[in-house]
């Protein structure tokens, strides 16, 4: 008599949700090998009132067009484009350690039947992808979500890596304990960063990369003061500090190739780039973009080697080519 208290509905449940898709039904019989094997008894209305029970509660059983009827789980919590999505987000992650990635997709399949698991197990081949070292990304996102809503400041150690790929903590410029008033979390170029108050910095917000901060603590209340100014616009913040350097964007001249017009909208965005033909025969366009004259923008740039060109402001085209001679004067130094 034990045997048959266990919680038979529960287990036709879990029959369902894992062996059962629009492709592959369990019969009334399979269901009831199972339940034996179980420990169970069942009969056939008893078998049938467990299906109503669970559609009554949301379980969208299905039955298919075959003989005998097979019986499975039509609606999930996702569907297998929606999954497929998630799956190839998390496994192209490069803000999460592998070990992390392995668990949460895990955690994935287990909301899939094992048939769609098996076909989701590699949708989109991943070669080389980079991944964080830094174990603890998920944490310190909780903390400073948790910092936000409290309206609290946070420290933090924030690392960089050194000659030998060792992560060492890279101290703060003027030698104190890093204690910013957390802003904003943004997630871009497959990494998280955080928007922090900084009076020191450009418009008082200093930018840095959440997979480098080590030893997050929740603080003191925050001063109400400590907010960006209400002009302040997160996209436009986003696509002109480009690689996160905190330089202050200006406005930039390139002649590019027309072909190319598409890659650099891809870079700057539509919202933040003009273009006008630059010749008759529309070969080349004027272009006009907002960004931080930094390292990162002269290797976006170089990547189109001359067709792409940055015509103005002056000293922005002057720092590019200065840059551009101190990658080859290095290369040469490094031949010789």
């Amino acid at each position: 008599m034990a045997q048959n208290r266990k919680p038979r509905i529960l287990y036709v449940a879990k029959m369902l949700l894992e062996e059962t898709d629009a492709e592959h039904g369990l019969t009334r019989p399979e269901i009831e090998a199972r339940l034996e094997d179980y420990g169970i008894s069942s009969e056939r209305k008893a078998l049938y009132r467990d299906f109503e029970n669970l559609r009554e509660i949301g379980f969208d059983i299905q039955t298919t067009n075959t003989r005998p009827v097979g019986y499975y789980l039509g609606t999930r919590l996702f569907t297998p484009p929606q999954m497929a999505l998630l799956l190839d987000a998390v496994r192209t992650s490069r803000s999460i350690t592998e070990e992390t990635s392995q668990e949460l997709l895990g955690k994935l399949h287990r909301l899939q039947s094992t048939h769609e698991a098996a076909r989701t197990e590699q949708s989109v081949h991943v070669t080389g992808r980079a991944k964080t070292q830094n174990d603890s990304v998920l944490t310190t996102i909780a903390q400073i979500q948790q910092a936000m809503h409290e309206k609290r400041d946070i420290s933090f150690s924030y690392m960089r890596y050194d000659a030998s790929l060792r992560l060492v903590e890279a101290p703060a410029s003027d030698g104190k304990e890093r204690v910013r008033t957390p802003l904003f979390l943004i997630y871009a170029d497959d990494r998280y960063y955080l928007l922090a108050f900084d009076e020191d910095a450009p418009d008082n917000i200093r930018s840095y990369r959440v997979d480098r901060m080590k030893n997050v603590m929740i603080r003191d209340a925050s001063d109400p003061a400590h907010k960006p100014d209400a002009s302040f616009d997160i996209g436009r913040y986003e696509r002109e500090r480009l690689g996160m350097f905190n330089m202050e964007p200006v406005r930039i001249s390139l002649l590019v190739a027309e072909g190319l017009v598409g890659n650099i909208v891809d870079i700057f965005g539509v919202d933040g780039a003009t273009a006008t033909p630059a010749d008759d025969a529309g070969t080349w366009a004027h272009m006009h973009v907002s960004a931080s004259p930094s390292p990162v923008l002269f290797g976006q740039i170089a990547q189109f080697g001359g067709d792409v060109r940055i015509t103005g402001p002056s000293r922005v085209a002057d720092a590019y080519r200065a840059h551009l001679e101190a990658c080859l004067a290095g290369q040469e130094g490094q031949e010789g």
